[in-house]
């Protein structure tokens, strides 16, 4: 997630946009996602990254790259969608 954070400060660009994800929704979130936890974030005089709180990072399957990240959140979506009919 910071790798993707440095990207969207560099490039200023939002995340999903960066990461290439088409759906909307999916999109949506994972900018909300990036924006709560650069909330946390803040940089001292000297340029040091530092956290106001350090974000708990939960992974109950350890993601390898970004290809299964986003494999996870689309099945995530899936079902998501298919709850609400």
């Amino acid at each position: 997630m910071l790798r993707i954070i440095r990207l969207v400060e560099q490039y200023k660009r939002v995340p999903s946009e960066i990461m290439g994800i088409d759906d909307p929704y999916l999109a949506f979130c994972f900018d909300e996602a990036i924006a709560h936890i650069q909330s946390f974030m803040y940089y001292n005089d000297k340029g040091v990254l530092k956290w106001r709180k350090t974000p708990h990072w939960i992974n109950e399957k350890k993601q390898q790259n970004n290809s299964q990240l986003f494999n996870s959140m689309k099945e995530n979506l899936k079902r998501f969608k298919n709850t609400k009919r």
